[in-house]
């Protein structure tokens, strides 16, 4: 079953550069070095279409309106513009340095980030103004235990924070110190201190909800209910797959245990029939 990966003309011509053909063919003028930061590109009996539809296949062929070209992988992407020169061809105006591939890491941040708007979308989307006076979104908690949070529940909370708020429902700050602290390495006016006690109005809207995970899939169940008799008033479920972001975040502040042991052994088999390796397997939450 074939592959295939949609553009613009104009993304895929620095890869489909041959003129129209039945058949693809090589290009009769290629790109040249890569590395180059100018470029020239010869032109060719048709005018490019910047807008036209691309296709290209596994096989290395892209097709451009339905016109067969040549396929060309380049090992790096430079940032640039094609510009005409002025004989009917094109002069690519590029960076000498190669654009970096996007961190993996900071691509699963920012789809999370996005989870999260889609959830206040959701949760908002009737369109009927909220009956409470405020929101107070609280940490998501562990579906298994509701004594059991982490970052992940915690993150949850504050990126509601902004997507409520930007949406322009009242949210109130209740974690806040009747003072600015200073203490050492900055000033804090933010507090978990176990001791302090969050009033609730019987009109406030709390916003909150469970998570589940396996190896796979996270599982977020959000609601708006009222302080005061409870009464859901929004609910909205998101379902996605596992990152490596989302599994740090789910195991840091969870109240996982790791244990360290210690065994001596100088090849498989004494380490296979030695009787500490055994133990330190028996060891809860051992890593």
């Amino acid at each position: 079953m074939k592959t295939l990966l949609a553009w613009t003309a104009a993304a895929a011509l620095g890869l489909a550069l041959a003129a129209p053909s039945a058949q693809a063919q090589e290009p009769a003028s290629p790109l040249a070095d890569p590395e180059r930061p100018y470029t020239a590109l010869a032109g060719s009996s048709t005018a490019m279409d910047p807008g036209a539809g691309a296709l290209a296949t596994e096989k290395g062929t892209v097709y451009v309106n339905g016109v067969p070209y040549v396929r060309r992988d380049a090992k790096s992407l430079h940032a640039g513009v094609l510009a005409p020169d002025g004989r009917g061809g094109y002069v690519w105006l590029g960076a000498d340095k190669p654009i970096a591939p996007p961190s993996p890491s900071l691509e699963n941040a920012r789809e999370l980030k996005l989870r999260v708007r889609e959830m206040a979308s959701q949760l908002l989307e009737a369109g009927e103004r909220l009956p409470g006076p405020v929101a107070l979104p609280a940490s998501f908690v562990n579906q298994d235990d509701f004594n059991q949070t982490s970052s992940f529940g915690r993150l949850m909370a504050e990126l509601l924070f902004h997507e409520l708020s930007r949406r322009g429902v009242p949210v109130r700050e209740y974690r806040a110190l009747p003072s600015i602290t200073p203490r050492e390495g900055g000033e804090f006016v933010l507090t978990r201190d176990p001791n302090l006690v969050v009033p609730l109005g019987p009109e406030a809207m709390v916003v909150t909800g469970t998570y589940y995970f396996d190896r796979n899939s996270v599982y977020v169940n959000a609601r708006i209910f009222r302080a005061g008799d409870g009464m859901v008033l929004r609910t909205t479920g998101l379902v996605f797959g596992q990152t490596e972001t989302t599994r740090t975040m789910l195991a840091k502040g969870a109240g996982m245990t790791t244990h360290q042991t210690y065994t001596r052994f100088s090849s498989f088999k004494e380490a296979k029939d030695q009787g500490s390796l055994g133990l330190a397997l028996m060891e809860r939450d051992l890593h």
